[in-house]
């Protein structure tokens, strides 16, 4: 299988946020942030389409905040479309 090559747009400012994910994350190209960044996302829709929420989780003060996205609002929506359709 052939890799395709992609090209995105995006402000310098931007790309400097994705450059500093790079250097935090200790990842040496964009194909490699790009991948784990899809790896997450996949991994997320399939959470809420299963009707799961994605939080971040304070163990110390028993707190949770809940990750709000458009997409993954999207993709539970779909969920819940979709089990309407089925009944």
């Amino acid at each position: 299988m052939e890799n395709l090559r992609i090209q995105i747009d995006v402000s310098p400012q931007k790309l400097a946020e994705l450059e500093e994910l790079m250097r935090l994350c200790g990842i040496t190209t964009k194909k490699d942030l790009i991948n784990n960044a899809l790896t997450l996302l996949q991994w997320a829709v399939r959470q809420v389409r299963n009707g799961r929420t994605i939080a971040s989780i304070d163990e110390k003060e028993g707190r949770y905040r809940e990750l709000e996205m458009p997409i993954l609002s999207a993709a539970a929506g779909e969920r819940a479309e979709s089990k309407l359709a089925a009944s």
